[in-house]
């Protein structure tokens, strides 16, 4: 698979999502650290999504540090998340010795939002994996 990184930052263009044949866009972390307290940060985010997804391609949003954040990109469909909100890096047993990735995830909200425990609307869809 083929991932075009930190999307929307630097040099990255729409252009881009045309000529190149990627799989992912993975969505810069300056869009979502803040989504939660940036109307402008949100609508980028949810262009990109929408785009992306418009295109067959998959989308990962880089900093999602904490439950809140973790919600939104669940709202917002994004397809697979990373950040220190739902798991720090890992030596590699570690990582390799789990039958479940959930299980990496130290905070218990974020755990109960990405299973769908948490109460939550039914309208929620629950699309974030957790790639290992």
């Amino acid at each position: 698979m083929v991932a075009l990184d930190d999307f929307g930052a630097g040099y990255t263009s729409f252009s881009y999502l045309k000529e190149l044949p990627g799989d992912l866009v993975k969505i810069d972390g300056n869009f979502i650290r803040d989504v939660n307290e940036n109307r402008e940060n949100y609508a980028i985010t949810r262009a990109v999504v929408d785009l992306a997804h418009e295109l067959g391609m998959g989308c990962v949003a880089e900093w999602a540090e904490n439950a809140a954040i973790v919600k939104s990109l669940i709202d917002l469909q994004v397809d697979y998340a990373q950040g220190y909100g739902i798991c720090r890096p890992l030596d590699r047993e570690r990582l390799l010795a789990v039958s479940n990735s959930v299980t990496l995830v130290h905070d218990r909200e974020t755990a109960e939002i990405i299973t769908g425990s948490a109460a939550a609307p039914r309208s929620v869809s629950r699309r974030i994996t957790i790639p290992i």
